[in-house]
């Protein structure tokens, strides 16, 4: 059952050690609290890297399940062209300590939607073992001397392995000059005149997945060339909207009914709202380039020891379901599907609450076994406990009042636990 909840200002301050890097940084995130009538000592982190996710359906079914959740941006909200996932792997760690430290959570679950999945497997990764030391620009960035604090738990959402990953399978392939973009290969293109249409041969595919492949790993070996030559500089990236799963539904199947998610792909891939449209070399090699990026989902899920979830949305337009098998994989986790469900429950708040319900059930037993064992035979004590005291008191007045005590106790106990569900 659902529950009210208390919206409230709660900002994140943070502050990089001067140990770990050589340009420490410091600051406030704008985060917002959403409290619960009914608290259940859980808190949930919800961040991603460029998006504000206050008003989000997933971010209002888990208060109203009973998470007391820290809603908290990244300093690069809407400023993705110099995003940097090792500062958002930062990030998310201070937001678990506020969490813990400034809400009073016992356990702190990070629940990572759509691009927030990797920086979030990324974050828990640091926190219990870093592997990252310096930026793209060789700048010293030592997580280790951080400090980071780690979850109690880890949830996926429609997650994928990261935005590199997702960018290399959008990337058009036809554009052959990135100082002309306009100059197209007709033959590798599927917007030109007379390109294939759906379904696409396998043989098509095959080549077109080759192309992108070389086209990223050009842009790539330009931001390093860039980078290490006349330091960090901006450029432009066309065409980026072009994944055949966009047209083909066989193509990565799952049960979507839209081509894809977030509006015409052929009006997105060259317009000005494109992902990586505009990025900064030190930008493109930290969050856009497979090869570079520390924000890479699978391997970080193999580092975490804590509880992992991933909960697929059946009719997922954005995230390729290919990257949720694999995570979960990876991960070693629970696999929850909900059915005909789109990638950002857009209409869809009972999916969103569908969704909040898993993890709520999740958590509590995966976290703590030892709660599990203690919930279920403890009230069976009390009985046993309570057949030995009435046993020796026979039916006397005490012993009708010592029953009477017991029953509340059980039906108590009982009660609280069905709660924590």
């Amino acid at each position: 059952m659902s529950q009210s909840f208390s919206r409230e200002s709660a900002p994140v301050t943070y502050a990089e050690p001067a140990s770990m890097t050589e340009r420490p940084a410091s600051g406030t995130l704008l985060a917002e609290r959403l409290k619960p009538s009914r608290p259940s000592g859980w808190a949930a982190v919800v961040m991603h890297p460029t998006g504000l996710l206050h008003r989000a359906p997933l971010t209002v079914a888990l208060a109203e399940a009973g998470f007391d959740v820290l809603s908290c941006p990244t300093r690069y909200r809407g400023k993705g062209a110099s995003l940097l996932m090792e500062k958002v792997a930062f990030a998310v760690a201070a937001a678990v300590r506020h969490a813990r430290e400034q809400l009073g959570a016992s356990k702190v679950a990070l629940v990572g939607w759509s691009g927030g999945a990797a920086p979030m497997a990324l974050a828990q990764a640091e926190a219990t073992g870093s592997s990252v030391g310096r930026l793209p620009d060789g700048t010293e960035y030592l997580l280790a001397e951080a400090g980071l604090t780690p979850a109690d738990a880890l949830v996926h959402v429609a997650g994928h392995r990261g935005r590199a990953h997702i960018l290399r399978a959008w990337l058009d392939p036809s554009v052959v000059d990135e100082r002309d973009p306009g100059l197209r290969d007709p033959g590798l293109s599927l917007f030109a005149e007379g390109a294939p249409t759906a379904p696409y041969d396998a043989g098509f595919l095959r080549s077109y997945r080759r192309a992108q492949r070389e086209r990223h790993e050009r842009l790539a070996r330009f931001a390093r060339q860039t980078l290490a030559t006349y330091g960090d500089r901006v450029f432009t990236i066309y065409g980026t909207a072009a994944d055949p799963r966009f047209f083909d539904r066989a193509v990565d199947p799952n049960e979507r009914t839209t081509v894809y998610g977030l509006g015409d792909p052929a009006s997105v891939n060259d317009g000005t709202e494109g992902i990586a449209r505009f990025t900064s070399c030190q930008s493109f090699l930290s969050q856009w380039s497979v090869e570079d990026t520390p924000a890479d989902a699978m391997p970080a899920l193999r580092r975490i020891d804590v509880p992992y979830l991933m909960v697929e949305n059946e009719a997922d337009d954005v995230c390729p379901r290919s990257h949720v098998l694999d995570l979960v994989g990876a991960g070693d986790g629970e696999h929850m599907i909900i059915e005909h469900a789109n990638h950002g429950y857009e209409g869809q708040p009972e999916k969103a609450a569908d969704a909040a319900e898993v993890i709520r059930d999740f958590v509590p037993f995966r976290g703590s076994l030892f709660l599990v064992f203690f919930s279920l035979f403890f009230p069976a004590l009390l009985g046993v406990l309570a057949c030995l005291a009435l046993s020796r008191a026979t039916s006397s007045p005490s012993a009708v009042r010592m029953s009477a005590s017991l029953t509340y106790c059980i039906s108590t106990w009982q009660g609280t636990f069905t709660m924590r569900r």
